[in-house]
């Protein structure tokens, strides 16, 4: 039996090499160049060790995307619901933004990754229909929750072109607030307490 957990052990500890090594290469030099070859190099194994785990790079490359999946999911279970779901959306748009920003060649390939996997964006999108339908419930939004959803993901899908076009960190962020507070404002019906002539995204400034 401590034979086996021993086993088991060196394989998650072997494992888990690869995927940090892969990882580091990918955040470094992005996942063209994140070869076999160099993981290996990176974690002190053969190739047919990686080959046991993943199969391929293809493979390798669905558990990094896993991983940063799970990564960005945290970061986004972090954001606490409070009593303004309007806010509380915002903020969650602030998280995604960020996570963007501070893992762009993961962000890239999970990007790339969407088409062959919808789930991912369905637990990314998790949070933000919970708090649209908080919003619907409380009659504030134009829409139904569907149509808002959609709205935002394209939002989302032309931040995600923006870093995959060079553009600097603050060039997203400003456009991704303005754009944010735009849609917002078609979407949600403003609270009796709101500044017409604020933006609705500098609450959170």
């Amino acid at each position: 039996m401590a034979k086996f957990k021993r086993k088991q052990h060196q394989r998650l500890k072997t494992k888990t090499a690869l995927l940090r090594a892969a990882d580091l290469l990918l955040k470094r030099q992005g996942p063209d160049r994140m070869t076999i070859h160099a993981v290996c190099a990176a974690a002190k194994v053969e190739a047919p060790t990686l080959y046991h785990y993943f199969g391929d790079k293809n493979g390798l490359l669905d558990a990094v995307v896993a991983k940063g999946r799970d990564e960005f999911l945290m970061r986004q279970q972090a954001v606490q619901d409070t009593e303004d779901a309007l806010g509380d959306l915002i903020s969650g748009w602030k998280s995604f933004i960020e996570f963007a920003l501070e893992r762009p060649q993961l962000f890239r390939l999970m990007v790339q990754r969407v088409g062959d996997n919808p789930k991912i964006v369905d637990a990314a999108m998790a949070k933000t229909n919970a708090r649209l339908t908080r919003l619907s419930g409380e009659g504030r939004l134009r829409v139904d929750v569907k149509f808002a959803r959609r709205s935002l993901l394209a939002l989302s899908n032309g931040v995600m072109a923006l870093c995959t076009q060079g553009a600097s960190k603050t060039e997203v962020r400003a456009v991704g607030h303005f754009l944010l507070d735009v849609i917002l404002r078609a979407l949600v019906r403003a609270g009796h307490d709101s500044d017409p002539k604020r933006p609705i995204i500098a609450r959170l400034r």
